[in-house]
């Protein structure tokens, strides 16, 4: 019994330093394949500081993280930012990774990422930055029913004290989102599944233009939506969504199987105090509102429905 137990002490032993050791080995070899793949499917220059890798942070997943990774523009973005972030978290199942058909991954958390968005006047965007290869490669993936491809499993996500900043000098419109945090989870390895989140903004800012619609707003959004990635379909199932001391609900879906997007969405106040509404004005006016009787009783309702193109709405 006891050169049984030594036994499967020393097979621990060399299980634990196989977990310690072999990310180390790992490491370089990653770091490579990740930036030398980044770079020659995108039209954009890919950094990081570091990759952090470990069984033990997330056992028996592996865990992976990488420290300050950003996203540059190159050409007619040169030197704008498309993306950065403190740190970007995987917990990845070791045997799909092995594997290689179906790499599953159970949790990415982005740490304080910045998603600069902005599309010029001509309508190019510093978000089309997949080369025309890759995107010829994806598509005969997509349609290659024999396998072959890698294809990604996600569970769940998390954003972390988020910035979004979408400026569209076609349209005049500059929208910022401040303190985002977000999560989201789902088996996204289905084509029918539902996607259940929860959202909370700390600031909110709406230029159209140059009129000011939104600024200094805060809101917060519990979502269900049953996905139909068959058919592009968006059903709206609970969803309740908070801004400032306003309160909506609404459901509904879109769908989008061709170029046309269709949809049939209503929407409702659930409280029906007339603050609410006004908590909406910011604060600057709110000066010459002074003494208003808000305890007026309001309610309201609508819908967006048919079908929205190019030469359509």
């Amino acid at each position: 019994m006891k050169k049984v137990l030594k036994i499967l002490g020393i097979v621990v032993l060399l299980i634990l330093v196989i977990l310690i050791v072999a990310p180390f080995f790992l490491k370089g070899k990653i770091i490579e394949v990740v930036k030398s793949e980044a770079n020659k499917n995108l039209k954009a220059e890919v950094e990081f500081a570091d990759v952090n890798l470990s069984f033990f942070r997330s056992f028996p997943d592996l865990f992976v993280g990488v420290e300050k990774l950003s996203v540059v523009g190159v050409d007619e973005f040169q030197g704008d930012t498309l993306a950065r972030m403190k740190s970007l978290n995987l917990s990845v199942d070791v045997m799909s990774a092995i594997s290689g058909d179906q790499i599953e991954i159970n949790e990415i958390a982005l740490q304080e990422p910045l998603v600069n968005i902005i599309v010029h006047e001509d309508g190019a965007a510093n978000y089309d930055i997949a080369k025309e290869s890759a995107q010829e490669e994806e598509s005969e993936d997509e349609v290659d029913d024999e396998g072959g491809s890698t294809s990604l499993s996600i569970e769940s996500y998390s954003i972390d004290k988020g910035t979004v900043i979408y400026s569209d000098q076609s349209l005049k419109m500059l929208m910022v989102l401040l303190e985002l945090n977000h999560s989201g989870s789902g088996n996204f390895a289905e084509e029918v599944f539902t996607l259940s989140t929860q959202t909370e903004i700390g600031d909110v800012y709406f230029d159209y233009e140059g009129t000011t619609y939104i600024q200094k707003t805060r809101a917060n959004l519990k979502a269900d939506i049953g996905i139909d990635l068959a058919n592009m379909k968006f059903t709206f199932q609970e969803n309740e969504l908070a801004i400032n001391n306003l309160l909506l609900a609404f459901d509904g879906w879109l769908a989008m199987p061709g170029e046309d997007i269709d949809m049939d969405i209503t929407y409702s106040s659930t409280n029906n105090d007339l603050a609410g509404l006004l908590s909406l004005v910011p604060s600057e006016y709110t000066s010459d509102m002074d003494g208003v009787d808000a305890s007026a009783q309001i309610g309201f309702s609508g819908y967006v429905k048919g079908v929205y193109n190019d030469n359509s709405m």
